[in-house]
């Protein structure tokens, strides 16, 4: 088999399960371990994958602007959008993060909604004031430009005074077996502390975001309790999602 045929059937299979192994792609394509880890190295050099220890994980989405990806799979971040605001119950103290898929939830309020939102999004918090039940707190600090949310040792210390009843969570990159993680570091110390504080914890995912992995740990998977994506929950790729903690939506 030829390099480039090689290399192609290792990201076909990589966006098909989602994570190779090194071992298994030896067996697999038929070549040593030497020749495995040199197209592993290529396709990392290349940009094409992100190679982990024993083999390699699909790329993380790249991190552009809010306004920019406001414009990236809009449908798909309303379906989301749509079935996470069902969850919410009247008299609940809510927390929204700044995601752009978070942001959509508020045209799916009831009007009549009576709850109150803690936000570190500015956008979010002036679109809730046309909500007469809904009371709003905004949680400020640094604001982190490129996603317009307020990040920093000041809005975590604000947020240690809220016990949420259920946070709803943007997910730049989830994988079943590496967890949540986020390309910025206050994000992602940001949204661990959003997680700790909260009883419940709905990750908003769209499908371009699962089965990825980035640079900065948040959490472990399973410290979600719902995962809710615009897959149909009994698609094969959800299942690894599906631990006896994680309700998949």
């Amino acid at each position: 088999m030829l390099r480039e045929d090689r290399q192609d059937q290792i990201l076909h299979l990589l966006n098909t399960k989602g994570k190779v192994i090194a071992s298994e792609l030896c067996e697999e394509l038929n070549v040593s371990e030497d020749t495995i880890r040199r197209d592993l190295r290529e396709l990392s050099a290349r940009g094409l994958i992100r190679r982990v220890h024993g083999g390699a994980l699909p790329i993380a989405p790249s991190h552009t602007k809010y306004e920019e990806r406001e414009h990236v799979l809009v449908e798909e971040k309303k379906l989301v959008a749509k079935k996470a605001a069902s969850l919410i119950k009247n008299g609940q103290l809510i927390l929204l993060d700044g995601s752009t898929t978070a942001s959509h939830m508020v045209q799916y309020f009831p009007a009549d909604l009576q709850c109150t939102v803690i936000t570190n999004s500015p956008r979010i918090a002036l679109s809730l004031s046309s909500f007469e039940k809904v009371d709003t707190i905004m949680i400020g600090g640094a604001i982190f430009k490129n996603s317009e949310v307020c990040t920093g040792s000041l809005a975590i210390e604000a947020l240690s005074r809220f016990r949420p009843d259920i946070c709803f969570l943007g997910i730049y990159c989830i994988h079943p077996d590496e967890g949540i993680t986020d390309l910025d570091l206050e994000e992602a110390y940001m949204k661990q502390k959003m997680i700790e504080i909260s009883s419940q914890v709905a990750g908003l995912v769209t499908t371009n975001k699962l089965d990825r992995l980035s640079e900065y740990m948040v959490t472990k998977t399973d410290s979600l309790t719902h995962l809710i994506t615009e897959l149909d929950p009994s698609c094969q790729r959800l299942s690894k999602y599906k631990t006896g903690s994680i309700t998949v939506l």
